[in-house]
C-alpha cells in the first residue's frame, strides 16, 4: 500500500513553505527571523489535513503503511501547539521564540527526512557485485536483511541465495532493513495512541458541513468570535466558556492572540481594587 495522499501532499506543502521562509531575510524581531503568517498557515493546514477526526466528527482509520507519517505529524502538531500556547501566554515579544524552538524544528526536519527517505530505499545489488567490491558477509547479510528469528545476522542465507537466487530474497516483497526498523518503531508508537482531532478551525471549514457542537469548539479552543457566529451566542459568553475550559490559549490566529492579550491586560487592570479618594 502507498502512503495516504493527505500525508504526502501535506509534507510537500510544509516543505515548500519552509523553503520560502528560509529564503526570506525577515521579518526580524529582536534580531531573530520570525515565523511568518504564511509558514504558520501551512503548518496549521497540514496539522488539520492529517488529523484522524474530521470536522464532521468522522474518523479516518490509519493504515499500517501510514503509521510513521501519522506519528511524525502528531509530533509536529504537539510541538507547534506548544509553541503557539507559549506565544499566547507571553506578555511581551521578548518572551516569544519568534523563530520557533528546537522541538518544533526537530519535528519539521524529521518530516523532511521521512519524505526524502521514502524515495531512497534502493533494492540491493546482486551478491556477486558486492563480492567484487570486497564487501564482507556481515554487511551483505545486513543489506539484504538476512536475520534469524531473534534478529541475529544469518550468514547461512548468503551462500544459499548465491546458489539459488530467490531462495531468501524476493524483489517484490523485500523491505529495506532501515525502513523495516522505522516501521517497527512507528508500530510500537501507535500502541495506545489516541485519534488526533483538527486543531485550527476557520469558518471556511464549515461552508459545506454542519459546524461542530459548542462543546467540541470549546475543546478545540476555536476563536470566540467564530463560536459566537456559529452558535449564535454572545462573544463574551464564548470567551468565558473558553477560559473556564482552559482552551483559550489554543486560538490559532495571530491577530486573535494579540486581541486576547489586550483583553486580558484590560481585564486585569479592571480587576485591581481601586484606591478610594481621600
Amino acid at each position: 500500500m502507498n502512503v495516504d495522499e493527505r500525508y504526502r501532499l501535506s509534507v510537500m506543502a510544509v516543505d515548500a513553505a519552509m523553503k520560502t521562509w528560509e529564503n526570506l531575510d525577515g521579518p526580524l524581531i529582536n534580531g531573530r527571523k520570525a515565523i511568518t503568517e504564511g509558514l504558520s498557515d501551512a503548518l496549521e493546514k497540514a496539522i488539520n489535513d492529517t488529523a484522524d477526526v474530521l470536522v464532521t466528527g468522522e474518523r479516518v482509520e490509519v493504515a499500517e503503511c501510514n503509521y510513521e507519517a501519522a506519528i511524525l505529524f502528531d509530533a509536529l502538531a504537539s510541538a507547534y501547539g506548544d509553541y503557539k500556547r507559549k506565544a499566547c501566554a507571553a506578555v511581551s515579544l521578548a518572551e516569544i521564540e519568534v523563530d520557533g524552538n528546537s522541538t518544533l524544528w526537530r519535528a519539521l526536519h524529521a518530516l523532511r527526512e521521512w519524505h526524502g527517505l521514502r524515495y531512497n530505499y534502493q533494492p540491493p545489488l546482486p551478491i556477486s557485485v558486492y563480492r567484487q567490491q570486497g564487501v564482507g558477509d556481515e554487511q551483505i547479510a545486513r543489506i539484504y536483511g538476512f536475520f534469524d528469528d531473534e534478529g541475529v545476522v544469518d550468514f547461512g542465507k548468503i551462500p544459499e541465495e548465491e546458489a539459488k537466487p530467490g531462495t531468501h530474497y524476493d524483489a517484490k516483497t523485500w523491505v529495506h532493513p532501515a525502513k523495516r526498523k522505522r516501521m517497527e518503531i512507528a508500530k510500537a508508537a501507535m500502541v495506545g495512541r489516541q485519534p488526533r482531532h483538527r486543531e485550527y478551525l476557520k469558518e471556511s471549514d464549515f461552508t459545506k458541513s454542519l459546524p461542530p457542537s459548542l462543546d467540541e469548539l470549546v475543546r478545540l479552543g476555536a476563536p470566540a468570535s467564530q463560536i459566537s457566529k456559529l452558535h449564535g451566542i454572545d462573544e463574551d459568553d464564548a470567551q468565558a466558556l473558553l477560559r473556564n475550559a482552559g482552551t483559550l490559549e489554543s486560538i490559532a490566529s495571530g491577530d486573535a492572540d494579540a486581541e486576547r492579550l489586550q483583553r486580558d491586560t484590560a481585564a486585569m487592570a479592571d480587576a485591581k481594587p481601586k484606591k478610594s479618594k481621600s
